[in-house]
């Protein structure tokens, strides 16, 4: 089922740049709206973004977007505990080789990672007998997430 005649005329209404502003926005978690504006190609990303954002169009697109998902003060208010309670901990299977989907498949919510990198390396020169395995890991901000969530549900 896709997006109400509603939302589809007033997304459908927008510049190039305003549908790739919301796009990136949505699709990174109504995190940051500057980087959605840089991501847009706006000149000015911290101004235009803000003003996008704060539109009236932008406020009414906002609140048919959390309509069109289901999202609710009360599912917010969910998904802000879920953020405040996640700790490194939660992604400690990584480091024994464990996948993303591994631990989804655990029940561990993995969309809290911003960055994952795993690197391996091997030395073949006999400097070391073993491979080396190097896991950077960066969870999203909780307090962003907390800010971005109270201006959601005013």
């Amino acid at each position: 089922m896709g997006p109400s005649p509603e939302f589809k005329k007033l997304f459908d209404s927008l510049t190039l740049k305003q549908k790739k502003f919301w796009y990136h926005y949505w699709t990174n978690g109504c995190l940051n709206f500057v980087e959605a504006g840089m991501a847009a190609g706006y000149s000015m990303p911290n101004e235009q973004a803000y003003q996008e954002y704060n539109s009236e169009h932008g406020r009414e697109l906002m609140r048919m977007y959390l309509d069109e998902f289901g999202v609710t003060a009360t599912s917010l208010m969910a998904e802000l505990h879920r953020i405040n309670n996640t700790t490194m901990a939660d992604f400690e299977g990584i480091m024994a080789g464990e996948t993303l989907s591994d631990l989804r498949d655990k029940g561990i919510d993995t969309r809290q990672i911003k960055k994952l990198k795993i690197t391996r390396t091997d030395y073949p020169d006999g400097k070391c007998p073993h491979e080396t395995v190097t896991t950077s890991i960066e969870l999203y901000d909780r307090f962003r997430a907390i800010e971005t969530q109270a201006k959601i549900i005013k």
